[in-house]
């Protein structure tokens, strides 16, 4: 159909706000056809910067004020979370030489120069980078930790990492470390020192490398970690986990079946969770003088809100104080100074027993300083961002349903549902870009002749 819409101030605002909320019906819609083994991410679209008091809004042609943009971010819960940018994973005490040598020399990751003195000095902490991402590899007291999951790595090309597997230092020989080499060369499974798996896979696009910003030092030859699959032993509650990220931490859910989880974490990255038989505790917890410690390992993510996701977290009751860590946060007043707070008890909102469906050390970071407006030291983005869901752009991801079991789809017919999207979400960003600079004009100056325009198919 062709409309013509005979616009004034008012209307061509309410016009445009429904015809860009057409237009992203048609993208969701489109999206649905998509084959169930990859699902659907929704892509973050940069908002003003903390501190903004005001900005002419694209979609809608507005003067908006940043308490409107807060409110608004704020209401959409599934926004908050922006990223997982490490994982925190203990190594065996005196070994940076097995360290180094799958870590940097085998994975092809970067030592963070933060933690550089410590390679000279052959103990203590190393921080090791993958794009945006990162793993801090402390000493283990004096057991290394094995993460009971799956790391998915991305890479432009595994030729260079199957070069540096068969050229790899003998003294892996002599550890759990292992590697197989997928049939059709586009994934490497490998194992880690001390028995952590990592799924290694072929990214020739680069869309696994986060643009937003990187880690200090030298680029990694990974690309980043598109998934970090957590395993869970069967009849987990995986639907009281999706509660828990999307009402508390603010995650949305990707994909829910009887054994998997998947929930976004970033635009290119997914955090999953499967059944597995025989899966290991993540939590190794003792009580020390001053309170309780995990020397499990822990989660770090940065979230777009932090005082709301406290608060939420102190009334499910599953703020946690580590004991292990300097950096200790007992009020929202602390977290708030501190950049940060932590959980470990993963609890459905829905039950009234509030019963730990599982324990997992999650570092809640703040991207800003108690300030509101300047960015945290360690943030890895290159701006403040302050990001809101955009429903007219949709991604794919590949790598986290290799932490899903499910049927193997039509080739013929993902083929045409990508051809379906593609054509609908082209169609959509059109017609939306349109009645956008429709908007802008329109409450710039009403009597505009382009206030009268056809709006496209």
């Amino acid at each position: 159909l062709s409309l013509s819409l005979s616009l004034s101030l008012s209307p061509n605002a309410m016009w445009a706000k429904a015809m860009v909320a057409l237009a992203a019906l048609t993208v969701r819609s489109a999206s649905s056809l998509a084959p169930s083994r990859a699902p659907s991410i929704l892509h973050f679209a940069a908002q003003p910067q903390y501190g903004e008091r005001s900005r002419r809004d694209a979609t809608r042609g507005v003067k908006r004020t940043e308490q409107t943009e807060r409110t608004e971010r704020n209401a959409n819960q599934n926004q908050n979370v922006l990223i997982v940018d490490h994982l925190n994973l203990n190594h065996q005490k005196g070994r940076h030489d097995l360290l180094s040598a799958f870590y940097f020399d085998l994975l092809g990751l970067a030592v963070d120069p933060r933690k550089e003195e410590n390679v000279a000095k052959g103990k203590k902490t190393l921080w090791a980078n993958a794009g945006i991402h990162q793993f801090h590899l402390p000493e283990g007291k004096p057991n290394a930790q094995v993460f009971d999951g799956v790391i998915t790595l991305a890479y432009k090309d595994l030729r260079k990492v199957v070069a540096r597997i068969e050229g790899r230092n003998p003294i892996l020989d002599e550890t759990s470390f292992a590697y197989e080499v997928d049939g059709t060369g586009g994934s490497i499974a490998v194992t880690d020192p001390w028995g952590t798996a990592f799924n290694l896979v072929e990214d020739p696009m680069g869309g696994a490398l986060d643009p937003r910003g990187s880690q200090p030092g030298p680029a990694s030859d990974a690309l980043g970690m598109p998934d970090l699959c957590v395993h869970v032993p069967p009849g987990t509650n995986l639907a009281g986990i999706s509660r828990f990220y999307e009402q508390i931490l603010g995650a949305s859910t990707l994909s829910l079946t009887h054994s998997a989880l998947v929930l976004q974490a970033s635009p290119s990255q997914t955090l999953s969770f499967r059944h597995k038989a025989g899966a290991s505790p993540h939590a190794d917890m003792e009580v020390l003088e001053n309170g309780p410690a995990n020397n499990g390992v822990h989660v770090s993510m940065y979230i777009a809100d932090l005082k709301s996701a406290y608060a939420k977290a102190e009334a499910l009751g599953v703020t946690f104080v580590n004991h292990r860590f300097s950096r200790q946060a007992y009020t929202l007043e602390e977290a708030v100074e501190q950049c940060m707070f932590r959980v470990i008890d993963v609890v459905d909102p829905d039950d009234p027993s509030k019963t730990p469906i599982l324990q997992l050390e999650h570092e809640v970071r703040s991207t800003v300083k108690a300030d509101g407006k300047n960015k945290y030291k360690s943030c890895p983005f290159d701006e403040v961002p302050a990001l809101a869901l955009d429903p007219a752009s949709v991604y794919s991801s590949p790598y986290a349903p290799k932490c899903v079991s499910a049927a193997p789809s039509s080739p013929k017919a993902s083929a045409g549902a990508s051809d379906a999207v593609a054509s609908a979400t082209a169609a959509a960003e059109g017609l939306a870009e349109e009645l956008n600079s429709l908007a802008e004009a329109c409450n710039d100056d009403p009597t505009a002749e382009n206030c009268e325009v056809p709006v496209p198919k």
